[in-house]
């Protein structure tokens, strides 16, 4: 997905919210144009025999994923969610 998106944009940062039962994944982009491209290209759109629903998070998502040892809690929230249809 990452090779994707650096298509439409600069990608700062993809998560997967591997804990999630409907397979979400976030990624943030340096500009916020480039975020919205990406939405309304990939919205409904099939990626690895998934339908995509894309969206702008308008605040930090509050969903399970596993830790990295190294992580920060003040890491920044991500522009857009991706989920399964």
């Amino acid at each position: 997905m990452r090779e994707e998106a650096e298509k439409i944009g600069d990608v700062t940062n993809v998560t997967l919210y591997d804990k999630e039962p409907e397979g979400i994944i976030a990624i943030r982009f340096r500009e916020f144009d480039a975020a919205e491209e990406c939405r309304d290209s990939w919205n409904r759109k099939w990626f690895g025999f998934k339908r995509l629903v894309v969206t702008l998070a308008e605040e930090r998502p509050k969903f399970q994923r596993t830790k990295r040892e190294d992580e920060n809690e003040e890491d920044e929230w991500k522009l857009f969610k991706i989920e399964q249809d």
